[in-house]
């Protein structure tokens, strides 16, 4: 199985293009943007990664996006070690917020999608949907 598989699943395979980084040794401990584009050059995700020096992988680390086909921003977050940490936004494909989560090392804490006009992290959302993060 590719890697593209095994982070987007078998179904994905022909209509998306992936191309597969090598990293030289000496850049190892570098922080990496790891972006998957559709087959027209649209956005699909972007990753921030490290490469952890014993398995010689990436881990996500940081900032993640992910668009529908439309370059409709439909999912924000971040990692931390390989997990999700902190706020995690999702959108309709329509660019309307559908929920607001939250994660502790991996561990959801929260999950909101009513009422997230009266959320606090809301205007944060808007912001990110908007392009202004």
């Amino acid at each position: 199985m590719s890697l593209f598989e095994q982070f987007y699943g078998p179904s994905h395979a022909g209509r998306l293009e992936f191309t597969r980084l090598e990293m030289p040794a000496e850049e190892k401990n570098e922080t990496y943007t790891r972006s998957v584009s559709f087959a027209n050059g649209e956005p699909l995700a972007s990753y921030e990664n490290f490469v952890d020096a014993q398995t010689d992988s990436f881990v996500k680390d940081g900032v993640w996006h992910k668009w529908n086909s439309n370059s409709v921003l439909i999912a924000y977050g971040h990692f931390r070690e390989g997990q999700h940490h902190g706020r995690r936004f999702a959108w309709n494909s329509d660019g309307t917020l559908s929920r607001i989560s939250a994660y502790d090392s991996g561990r959801l804490i929260e999950s909101v999608n009513r009422n997230l006009h009266e959320h606090p992290a809301y205007a944060t959302a808007q912001r990110i949907a908007g392009g202004n993060e």
